[in-house]
């Protein structure tokens, strides 16, 4: 049975009826960390703070490494400042710098130098990396061992070190501080004890640069299947590894902050640790304000045409229609192009110029399939409004057909090249989110619909 809220608030209620501490702990800690960082961020904050009274920093360490850093950080700052050091301390080095990274830095400082000096000073390193950088979740220790040892030597290293160290599932081949060769724990096992390293060990090496994006991680770690990959300095020396449980975290961030960016709500923070409601009012607000007064620009440009309008009335009826299809396929056309950028399939100039091209092709078909269904659901629609079939509900079908058709190809070509030009400019193209497309489509869907019923008939 898994650690729940209910069941949690249990314990406590017990424990605060006469259950002994080591008992209530014993309980707790039988459950996974992640089941109870699961139950224990659903307390209201002053039991949550009572919880963590009962244990030590060693114990905590690993129940924070599963909480959001921004829990974390509002966690921190209630404990006294040396307990809250030890258990920064007794995390995970690169869960450790995530959380000191969303700090201050006059926060961070007070941290470091309270912190042990052999982890502060891996700590300093991790931190001198961009956030966006693979550096910045690497885990700098790692197993190391020398081409010319022996492979029962290396078998020593790994029981030795076992315990330094986050990940024994490969251990890395080092000479002159170069990678040079990796030795899988199977291939470790499975030789002959007194073959060298450098007879095993495998040198086809797939590395990652500290200043790599955590995007090429992603398609490094799902191209190759490994479950950890090595960092290396320009200089080829090795200074750390990525893991696959890094790479989980990556992906669940920035799903989040996709998701967060299409629904123009915060910068990408979506957990129910962060649904603070004034935090929420003030992530939201500045999307809502500017899509509001470009849904102000689309009004007014159909001011412009009031006297269309009142020509042909049957147009309002349909101008839903046309702006709704608009937005459907600009946002279709933008999760194609997000999805390849982040996966990066359009880093070269010829791969953008036809993906492009591909989105054009695609839209025109759609456009003309759906302008031609489009005419004829029109004509009989209106026309059994109507009552009858006269010349002019044929070119008000004309026109509402003909303006769905226009719109659906500048709505798919502005859903694949809004991304790629953002993302030219280091900008992260999730942030051409869906609303905003859909509310600019709007206006090239008005504009086109109106300027073609003024034209065609209005006269």
């Amino acid at each position: 049975m898994e650690l729940n809220i209910e069941k949690l608030m249990s314990l406590i209620d017990e424990l605060e009826n006469g259950m002994p501490v080591s008992d209530f702990k014993e309980q707790v800690l039988s459950y996974h960390p992640y089941e109870i960082s699961e139950a224990v961020s659903e307390l209201d904050d002053e039991v949550r703070l009572r919880f963590y009274s009962f244990l030590s920093a060693k114990e905590l360490a690993p129940i924070w490494e599963h909480f959001d850093e921004s829990l974390v950080l509002e966690d921190i700052r209630k404990q006294k400042i040396r307990f809250g050091t030890r258990i920064l301390e007794n995390m995970a080095l690169d869960d450790a710098a995530r959380v000191l990274q969303e700090m201050e830095i006059h926060e961070r400082t007070k941290f470091l130098n309270l912190i042990s000096p052999d982890i502060s000073n891996v700590l300093k390193e991790i931190l001198q990396y961009d956030s966006e950088a693979v550096g910045s979740i690497m885990l700098p220790s790692f197993l190391k061992i020398s081409p010319d040892q022996m492979i029962k030597e290396a078998s020593k290293v790994l029981v030795q070190d076992a315990v330094t160290v986050d990940f024994i599932n490969y251990l890395y081949v080092i000479e002159d501080e170069k990678l040079v060769g990796v030795l899988s724990l199977k291939e470790l096992i499975t030789s002959e004890r007194r073959q060298l390293v450098k007879e095993v060990m495998n040198t086809k090496l797939v590395t990652l640069n500290v200043n790599d994006s955590k995007e090429q991680a992603i398609k490094l770690m799902s191209d190759y299947d490994f479950t950890a990959i090595p960092v290396i300095e320009d200089d080829g020396e090795m200074v750390g590894i990525v893991t696959h449980d890094d790479i989980i975290d990556i992906i669940d961030e920035t799903t989040n902050e996709d998701f967060a960016f299409f629904g123009a709500v915060s910068d990408g923070e979506i957990s129910l640790e962060n649904e603070r409601l004034g935090k929420t009012i003030r992530s939201r607000l500045p999307w809502l304000f500017i899509l509001l007064l470009i849904g102000l620009i689309t009004s007014s440009i159909m001011s412009g045409f009031e006297a269309t309008i009142s020509v042909v009335p049957l147009l309002v009826m349909f101008l839903p229609v046309i702006s709704d299809m608009a937005g459907n396929v600009g946002t279709q056309s933008l999760a194609t192009a997000i999805s390849m950028i982040s996966s990066e399939q359009l880093n070269e100039a010829p791969d953008r110029r036809s993906h492009v091209f591909r989105e054009l092709g695609v839209g025109l078909l759609n456009s003309i399939v759906l302008s031609i269904l489009c005419f004829g659901l029109v004509l009989v629609f209106s026309g059994l409004m109507k009552g009858d079939f006269n010349p002019e509900i044929l070119k008000t079908s004309f026109v509402i057909s003909l303006s769905l058709g226009i719109t659906l190809n500048i709505s798919n070509l502005a859903g694949a090249l809004i991304p790629l030009i953002i993302s030219r400019f280091k900008i992260d193209p999730a942030t051409a989110s869906g609303p905003l497309i859909t509310t600019i489509n709007d206006i090239f869907s008005v504009t086109i619909y109106f300027t073609l019923a003024t034209l065609l008939l209005k006269g």
